[in-house]
């Protein structure tokens, strides 16, 4: 008798279906049923009664699923236990994420995380696109979020899973001609000047790549040397920027500019970490935020 069988019966007694528990497992229903009959021959007694049409508990079905039932979470909770133990005997967590990133969801999973694990410290530090990267190869963070300003790059030493999808909107002055739009297509923004924050000579390369496939001209881009800047650019000059939505939120209320979505456009939200840290700490976060490490 094993975790998995009780797993997959639980399933079956839930959703009355082998089916359904087969999908819920990604396996087959032919897998699904070979192992509860393996798990009936070994109690020697049905625990399920089948029709062409339905699925039934038997009444030795009914209580076995109370004991798999406690038994499965009994192991689940010896094995989150097990694991923060360990983890909770590491050095912290290094987190690095980029500005704007503060109101994603994950960041709720963040503080519960802390909540639960007071033993283990969470040092955040706010860095640039390009820092996260070399940061990360160098072990000097143990985990990143980052949005892909740019195609992100495959590095073999780094592994990486999507934790959500941003839209973006044009932030552009209200006497602007195109203010009045309910949401606007980048084929629109292509003659129009567009305010950046100052990047690396790396990152612009990437940058300007992306520009020119849609239909933009680099040559119409112009550097600020910080948020506040560029909002003053925008506010006093015209053009446009355009920002992720969490980042909107932080931005203080200026009535020269406007927001409008940006039509079929949205970035993605990545978390980030090193495939060769194997801090103990790091696992179990991973683990907790529905991550596969």
């Amino acid at each position: 008798m094993t975790l998995q069988q009780m797993r997959y019966f639980i399933a079956v007694a839930q959703n009355l279906s082998f089916s359904k528990a087969a999908q819920q497992h990604y396996v087959s229903q032919t897998a699904v049923s070979q192992q509860i009959k393996l798990l009936e021959e070994e109690l020697e007694t049905e625990l399920f009664q089948r029709t062409r049409h339905s699925v039934a508990l038997t009444s030795a079905g009914q209580v076995f699923y109370e004991y798999a039932v406690r038994i499965t979470d009994l192991a689940e909770d010896a094995a989150r236990r097990t694991r923060a133990a360990a983890a909770e005997c590491s050095t912290p967590l290094e987190i690095g994420m980029m500005s704007g990133m503060e109101n994603l969801p994950i960041l709720e999973k963040l503080l519960l995380f802390k909540e639960q694990h007071p033993a283990i410290p969470l040092h955040f530090h706010l860095v640039d696109f390009p820092t996260l990267k070399k940061r990360l190869q160098q072990k000097k963070l143990d985990f990143a979020l980052q949005l892909e300003l740019v195609p992100l790059e495959d590095t073999p030493s780094l592994l990486r899973a999507q934790v959500g999808q941003l839209r973006q909107y044009v932030v552009l002055n209200r006497q602007s001609h195109l203010s009045s739009y309910a949401s606007l297509h980048r084929s629109q923004l292509a003659s129009e000047q567009y305010y950046v924050p100052a990047m690396d000579r790396e990152l612009w390369n990437q940058f300007a790549q992306v520009l020119t496939r849609h239909g933009s001209d680099p040559q119409n881009i112009k550097f600020a040397y910080s948020m506040e800047e560029l909002m003053l650019q925008l506010a006093f000059y015209g053009g446009y920027t355009i920002l992720a939505e969490p980042v909107l939120a932080q931005l203080p209320a200026n009535k020269n500019l406007t927001f409008i979505p940006l039509e079929n456009d949205t970035v993605p939200a990545w978390a980030v970490w090193n495939r060769e840290n194997i801090s103990p700490a790091l696992r179990l976060l991973l683990r907790e935020l529905d991550i596969d490490p």
